[in-house]
């Protein structure tokens, strides 16, 4: 009996909810703990903790929208051109995954915007070491 990964669930999850973004396999053992923006949300609120998070090159980024929203109903946008990678939709579990390019600009802070449908938007910033 062949039993379904996490990472594959959610990678066809992704799929049939038209996400955007990179695909990868795994997320490297040394990023650990992982970076997790946690998105609170309430009738026309939202909350970022952290509002900056800083995260070793080759890690993810997790946004996690509390509670969770229907699928595609979430987005991350890069601000301004040449952050792709800050683009995104939410999966079933209500979960953003954003991976920093390998030409990514180190040092800086990339800033990209959050919006719930229905309740609003909000622009934390990553930082990538």
């Amino acid at each position: 009996m062949k039993v379904a990964t996490p990472l594959a669930v959610a990678s066809l999850t992704c799929v049939l909810a038209g996400c955007t973004g990179p695909r990868v396999a795994a997320e490297p053992a040394s990023c650990t703990p992982p970076a997790v923006v946690r998105v609170n949300h309430a009738r026309g609120s939202l909350v970022a903790t952290p509002e900056i998070i800083t995260v070793d090159k080759g890690c993810w980024v997790r946004v996690q929208i509390v509670p969770p929203v229907d699928p595609g109903t979430a987005h991350t946008k890069q601000s301004g051109w040449g952050n792709r990678w800050l683009n995104g939709t939410n999966t079933a579990r209500g979960e953003i995954v954003l991976v920093p390019s390998d030409d990514v600009e180190l040092n800086i802070e990339h800033k990209y915007s959050i919006e719930v449908e229905d309740v609003g938007t909000l622009d934390p910033r990553i930082v990538v070491q």
